[in-house]
């Protein structure tokens, strides 16, 4: 019987008869399991092999072709990760064999592990070792690794090695030949710490293909009559004397004459030691137009004289960094080096006459140094060292790139150009004498830059006497009074404690008694410090003592009253400290 309108309604309405609770506790349920290809596996199996290969080389596309160690790890865990993920995964790495050039870690992977990833690249060009992490041959495990090499030697463009002693007696002439035994020199780049044998045939062969070389306490000796000529990066450091693998200056400059496409050079104790000054003409010029960058330095005071006079025989483009390393000089010394930096300044940098030049920040540091006196760096750049590794860390590539950028920047003026970056660098007992050659050597970092920042080594200062302290304070003085376009003066915590005594003085008064203090033009101070309040650095002024703050608000209050206000100011720490332009006493607010 069908039931009526009604009926339904109130069957709609009527209410659940009341039941009787279940009082058994139960457990949650748990949930039911996801439908199968929901699974990252599952899904990751559906993925057709072309789209796989496209998305491995995708990932593992390098950025350059000399990357860095980081780039590497990175790459090297990518293609291991992705052979990993599910079965297709793993046949379709293994079956890309490009994807694995950069999974090998000499440093890291064992014997097995490389043999096995060595195999996977094959047959494409591989890297031993990287610029910043050498390969170390060494022990039992070097042996293995060198067995394993021998059927891949053809395959290797860079070698990047640490030859240790147990291995200074092995002929590595496999390293450069196909496994049959015919010769492959497909090698561009050799960096190479220690001495191993290489007969000269099998060197001789190689050299015409090498891009970079870079020798370090090793017993090879280049001549000129090897084909460098394809050479675009050279680091001689620490030769071998015990295998005459040392220069005369003369060497240098016939040796560099060969290398026309030459973009950065570092010679570091390569040098002959000598007793006598060997004269150099002036026509023995060597042209490098491509140069960018050249590192040198030495401990022999003599030494370090011929490399003055090879900067001023190399005919460096305009657009060329220096990082020089001078030694010790005594007083005599020092006015033969002065000559010699006079010839240096008239070449440097386009000489006197070149077209004016844009000075940016220079950077003055100065350290105590064991037993020879103070160490001091003038440059153009912090951490040269750092910056401008480019056989290391940063590579050829990442030095190119910061020095297009350094030359360059948004703000260059139409028609001005950048001074290049320098670095300059001394161990002397006078540090004033330091200063007499840096100054001659570099006149326009003093004379036109508008940024200085000044530091000294905090641990080396902590304990020196009276006489380091105002000998540093001497040298400081000497550096800021000629520096009188300065208009930000930067100073770490250190540096604050013993730069504002000197600078609170006047550098000459007039008739009418007005005075002229240091850095005439500085506007601003600004003081690196992560401390709530600098009054909690002390600074001994002989037998007084007295806060910091009380200190910076004399030098203010003494430049307002001058008409010449100024503004200081904390990186990451206190407010500014500022005299108003209508200055009064007390005028000093904190």
């Amino acid at each position: 019987m069908p039931l009526s309108l009604p009926s339904i309604q109130n069957l709609r309405l009527r209410p659940k008869r009341p039941q009787h609770a279940d009082l058994t506790p139960k457990l949650p349920s748990p949930p039911s399991p996801p439908a199968k290809l929901e699974q990252p596996q599952e899904i990751a199996a559906t993925i057709p092999y072309e789209i796989l290969h496209a998305i491995f080389a995708t990932a593992m596309r390098p950025s350059s072709s000399d990357i860095d160690l980081a780039e590497k790890d990175r790459l090297s865990a990518n293609i291991r990760a992705f052979s990993h993920v599910c079965g297709q995964w793993r046949h379709a790495a293994m079956g890309h064999s490009i994807l694995w050039i950069h999974a090998a870690d000499f440093s890291r992977h064992s014997p097995p592990a490389l043999a096995y990833y060595l195999r996977l690249s094959r047959p494409h060009a591989i890297d031993v070792g990287h610029r910043a992490a050498p390969w170390c041959l060494a022990g039992g495990r070097g042996l293995i690794i060198l067995n394993n090499l021998q059927e891949d030697c053809h395959r290797v463009r860079q070698w990047n090695i640490d030859v240790r002693v147990d291995y200074q007696l092995s002929n590595l002439e496999f390293f450069f030949k196909n496994a049959d035994g015919t010769s492959s020199y497909p090698v561009h780049t050799l960096r190479q710490i220690g001495v191993c044998m290489l007969p000269d045939e099998a060197w001789k062969r190689l050299v015409p293909t090498l891009q970079k070389l870079s020798l370090s306490h090793s017993g090879i000796y280049l001549t000129p009559s090897m084909d460098l000529s394809n050479l675009t990066e050279l680091s001689l450091r620490n030769p071998d004397q015990s295998r005459n693998a040392t220069y005369d200056i003369v060497e240098v400059i016939a040796l560099l004459r060969g290398t026309p496409q030459l973009q950065f050079l570092r010679l570091s104790e390569a040098l002959k030691p000598t007793t006598q000054l060997t004269p150099i003409a002036a026509n023995q010029q060597v042209d490098l137009p491509q140069l960018r960058h050249v590192s040198l330095s030495e401990s022999q005071w003599q030494n370090g004289y011929h490399l003055l006079l090879l900067i001023s025989v190399l005919q460096m483009p305009s657009e060329c960094g220096l990082d020089l390393s001078l030694p010790p000089l005594s007083e005599e010394q020092v006015q033969t080096y002065l000559v010699a930096a006079g010839n240096v300044q008239q070449t440097l940098h386009g000489g006197p006459w070149s077209p004016s030049m844009l000075v940016p920040r220079v950077e003055l540091t100065m350290q105590k140094y064991d037993r020879r006196g103070f160490q001091l760096t003038l440059g153009t750049i912090p951490s040269p060292q750092v910056t401008l590794d480019w056989n290391g860390t940063q590579g050829s590539d990442g030095v190119n790139d910061y020095l297009d950028d350094y030359f360059n920047p948004p703000s260059l003026p139409v028609g001005e150009r950048m001074y290049p970056p320098i670095s300059i660098s001394f161990c002397n007992t006078d540090a004033l004498d330091s200063l007499s050659v840096a100054r001659t050597l570099a006149p326009r970092a003093f004379l036109r830059t508008t940024s200085l920042r000044l530091s000294f080594d905090r641990q080396s200062f902590h304990s020196a006497s009276e006489d380091t302290i105002h000998q540093a304070s001497d040298t400081l003085f000497s550096a800021l009074i000629n520096m009188r376009g300065v208009s930000t003066l930067t100073l770490d915590e250190t540096t604050a404690v013993m730069a504002f005594p000197i600078i609170h003085r006047a550098t000459f008064s007039k008739s009418d008694g007005s005075q002229t203090p240091y850095l005439p033009k500085m506007q601003v101070i600004a003081i690196e410090s992560t401390n709530a309040r600098m009054g909690k650095i002390q600074a001994d002024l002989g037998s007084r003592r007295m806060d910091m703050l009380t200190i910076i608000a004399r030098y203010v209050y003494w430049r307002g009253e001058l008409g010449l206000p100024i503004r200081v100011d904390w990186v990451d720490g206190p407010p500014s400290v500022q005299a108003p332009k209508s200055w009064h006493p007390g005028g000093c607010r904190f």
